[in-house]
């Protein structure tokens, strides 16, 4: 169903390959100067720390894999950058007393990653604690660390976008209808495809977080643009890519709300094409949300002005009420 699958999250991580022994030289992430464990604590005061402990002239698959990580982390925006700190410790160097403190001297294991929540004290770091906070996962990868990262502290790492499944899936029928032969019959599709959208886009706002508001708005309106121009989709991305060529000086945040309108322009100017499974199931997820849509468009309006029924209830409940008095009162009549 739309609803349950309205958004996939997309990690842009840039792809920096750094020659063998320059693995030190991403700037992005902090070069540790630290030389005890308390000073590094002292910055999980403020945000989450992830550390990697390493080599100071490492290299390898491993290595140029932090490197994309770290090429991605300076692609954040300032805000996301606040929640998580990332932070290489030189083992064979300067980190020589942090690495002791962190039971993580053995060289062949490097490297090794410790994620430090924020607020977190000396005095935690029990072994079990330090067992916790250490990255046990095979595989280190940018992703696989970005994703860790993001299912630990909430931070996601790199520029990204949302994608709405339901919402390009009607991108690719809205624009496949227009070489429709009969332009009548075209421009009642597109109609129908165009209400769709907005009613998707309703259930949407309706039910999801901030982000993914603003992103069914940007659909919404590529829909109705589109409507009214078929070049429109195209004129604006050609036009949002000269903007983002021109300004070196954009922020991360501008670029990637920049980047999220061109990802869905793109699902007007690079649409897909349908399965016939594709589109039996897209006819269903739309008949459910209309479903929906009307459910709560009636329940919306009987709390508002109440069901007639209960009125009538209400006021039969009343006139057996003045009944019931009436009765009283000749009883207690008959009785004096």
């Amino acid at each position: 169903m739309f609803l349950r699958s309205r958004a996939a999250v997309v990690l842009a991580l840039a792809a920096g390959i750094a020659a063998p022994g320059a693995a030190h030289s991403a700037k992005t992430c902090l070069e540790n100067e630290m030389t005890t464990l308390s000073e590094i604590l002292r910055e999980a005061q403020e945000a989450d720390v992830f550390v990697r402990i390493d080599k100071q002239y490492a290299y390898g698959d491993d290595s140029k894999q932090y490197d994309e990580l770290c090429t991605a982390y300076e692609k954040t925006s300032d805000e996301r950058k606040k929640q998580v700190k990332i932070v290489k410790v030189n083992g064979d160097s300067e980190g020589g007393d942090i690495i002791k403190e962190l039971d993580a001297e053995d060289e062949d294991a490097w490297p090794v990653y410790f994620l430090f929540k924020k607020g977190t004290k000396n005095s935690d770091l029990k072994p079990k604690a330090l067992e916790e906070a250490r990255y046990s996962g095979e595989e280190r990868s940018s992703d696989k660390l970005a994703e860790y990262l993001h299912d630990k502290t909430g931070a996601t790492i790199g520029s990204f976008v949302y994608s709405l499944g339901m919402m390009d899936t009607l991108a690719s029928k809205f624009v496949s209808a227009k070489d429709s032969e009969s332009a009548a019959f075209r421009d009642i599709q597109r109609q129908f495809i165009l209400y769709s959208s907005k009613i998707l886009g309703f259930m949407v706002k309706f039910r999801a977080d901030s982000d993914l508001k603003m992103v069914a708005d940007l659909y919404v309106k590529a829909f109705g643009k589109s409507m009214e121009s078929d070049d429109y989709a195209q004129k604006q991305t050609d036009r949002i890519k000269k903007l983002m060529e021109k300004d070196n000086n954009m922020s991360n945040a501008k670029r990637e709300q920049m980047s999220q309108k061109l990802h869905v322009l793109s699902k007007f100017t690079e649409p897909k094409e349908l399965t016939a499974a594709e589109n039996r199931s897209l006819l269903i997820n739309i008949g459910m949300n209309v479903a929906l849509f009307i459910a709560f468009i009636v329940t919306l309006l009987q709390m508002i002005f109440g069901s007639p029924e209960e009125e009538k209830k209400e006021e039969g409940d009343g006139d057996e009420a003045d009944g019931d008095d009436e009765n009283e009162e000749e009883e207690e009549d008959v009785e004096e």
